[in-house]
């Protein structure tokens, strides 16, 4: 059975993802107990592979488009699927190659995360990317490899991006922990020939535009607000920031991939991480940090809007987190952000429980300059990233970015780097994408944001199986990334058990700023507790 993939799904080739979860082990526990419940997770993992063929499939691409070869038989072999597990007499602090037990280990406190060693949760030998998968012939998309610690169990999941997105992985961890717990779970349905989403958008570009309505905000309200620097204020007539949206490419900041582009983003990375110091790296805010802050800029919104608007937890963290990152900038001029949203929603019954890459582009943030991005509160700015949200989720617009999309393989945008050292070999670049009056012939930092909340990717729940129906507690979780080159200025939300988790890649300066912003929000919830 051949399953096609798409063009979007051909943009996260290179892109291999890594589930870290770590689960504290109860007093008592032995290392029988431990070799039991790591023997049962390698039968569910197996159950996996034969219940959801797709994992079984070995990768192929020809004239530019991928394509997954699905073995017909119900016969799941060893070679359909890799489960991998080792033991080390050591602790989990201690494996992990951290310094400290960190105070953000099940949801203690906000704070940085240090990334732990990899090789709790990805053996050697494992392929980067899909396209090494499809290099090898024989190994299987879906790897599961588990460690028994004296104190803990960590389990590394590990995928290509290039076949499955967030909602792909969430559903792999759904079906491993429905197994582990004797339930059902839903398999998404097999298909052949024909790609339901590209079909499903194909048919969307060969419509009359003019059948599917103006593109407005879905959701949009009478009550207009145009953005300044002075927040949010009553307006009759569009505001600049938005006919400059209007004219802002279909694909926000993916660019079709040719020499420019490509040279423009590698010369960023190679300025970013060598010049800037640019790493990744993981903030975890607990529970409490996180809906202290939203339940306040909710209730801002609410006064300002007379309750005729609204914003998710994402965008208030998204704008928490840009604005923290620039609090102390000195270099950059005017800052910008792409996100992706998934289009299944949109496109309805056409396509079920769909696992691969069905997402399309759009500004978080059109280009904005600094001084006001710094000004804005922050209820402005999580309330103009939702409606940059609502105003993208429209079929014309959909229709608009598939076209570019389905062309071939995107590049996030990047403009030439600004070069540290005197004036004369800095170049403050004006060819970005939706340059404006305010940020024209500014450098502008790009962002490239994924919010993947709510997709269930720490929902691997391994049971005591001690009589008292209860799971192993998380005490760590981090989604990791294989790349060939590290891309600066990624910014992801997920959630856990724990809290939600900040991570992404960004120079040394601006992470130590979002530092000191998870620290203050600290001590505001301190304060406001006692």
């Amino acid at each position: 059975m051949l399953v096609p993939l798409t063009a979007t799904d051909a943009t996260c080739e290179l892109t291999q993802n890594v589930l870290c979860l770590a689960y504290s082990l109860p007093p008592g526990w032995t290392s029988a107990q431990s070799d039991a419940l790591v023997a049962r997770l390698g039968e569910a993992t197996r159950q996996v592979a034969l219940k959801w063929p797709l994992m079984r499939g070995l990768a192929s691409k020809k004239k530019g488009t991928w394509t997954i070869d699905v073995p017909d038989d119900a016969a799941t072999r060893p070679t359909h699927y890799r489960f991998t597990t080792k033991s080390l007499d050591l602790d989990y602090v201690a494996a992990s190659g951290f310094s400290s037990a960190s105070p953000a280990f099940n949801g203690r406190a906000s704070a940085p995360l240090e990334r732990p060693k990899r090789t709790l949760f990805r053996p050697k030998g494992v392929p980067k990317s899909l396209a090494g998968h499809a290099k090898t012939d024989d190994y299987p998309f879906l790897h599961v490899h588990a460690t028994i610690l004296v104190d803990a169990i960590t389990v590394g999941v590990n995928l290509p991006h290039g076949v499955v997105d967030g909602t792909g992985m969430g559903l792999v961890l759904k079906g491993l922990t429905a197994e582990l717990h004797g339930n059902e779970w839903d398999v998404p349905p097999p298909f052949e020939g024909v790609n339901p989403w590209q079909h499903a958008l194909d048919r969307l570009v060969d419509e009359d535009a003019g059948e599917s309505g103006p593109c407005t905000p879905s959701g949009d309200s009478e009550f207009k607000l145009e953005l300044s620097e002075k927040g949010l204020a009553s307006s009759s007539t569009p505001s600049k920031d938005a006919a400059a949206r209007a004219a802002l490419p279909a694909t926000g900041m993916w660019r079709s991939f040719s020499t420019w582009p490509a040279a423009r983003l590698l010369s960023s990375v190679f300025v970013e991480n060598v010049f800037r110091r640019s790493h990744r790296g993981w903030i975890l805010l607990n529970h409490a940090t996180v809906d202290a802050l939203v339940r306040k800029v909710k209730a801002e919104i609410k006064l300002e809007t007379g309750g005729a608007e609204f914003v998710s937890s994402g965008d208030v963290l998204f704008a928490w987190a840009l604005k923290a990152a620039h609090s102390a900038d000195k270099s950059s001029s005017a800052v910008c952000a792409g996100a992706v949203w998934r289009t299944t929603a949109l496109l309805g019954a056409e396509v079920p429980l769909y696992p691969h890459n069905a997402i399309a582009p759009y500004f978080l943030i059109s280009p904005l300059p600094l001084s006001t991005l710094a000004a804005l509160p922050l209820s402005t700015l999580a309330l103009h990233m939702r409606r940059n949200l609502l105003a993208t989720k429209t079929r014309p617009v959909l229709r608009n970015a598939w076209r570019e999309i389905r062309k071939g393989a995107q590049l996030p945008h990047r403009d030439w780097p600004q070069l540290p050292g005197p004036a004369l070999f800095r170049r403050a670049v004006s060819d970005g994408p939706g340059a404006t009056s305010d940020t024209k012939g500014k450098f502008a930092t790009y962002w490239g944001t994924s919010n993947q909340m709510g997709l269930g990717l720490a929902g691997l729940r391994l049971p005591r199986d001690d009589g008292s129906g209860l799971d192993l507690d998380l005490i760590s979780f981090q989604m990791d990334w294989v790349e060939p080159i590290n891309v600066d200025h990624l910014l992801m939300l997920t959630d856990n058990a724990n809290g939600v988790h900040v991570a992404g890649t960004m120079r040394k300066s601006r992470w130590k700023a979002l530092r000191r912003a998870t620290e203050e929000l600290e001590r505001e919830l301190a304060s406001s507790e006692k």
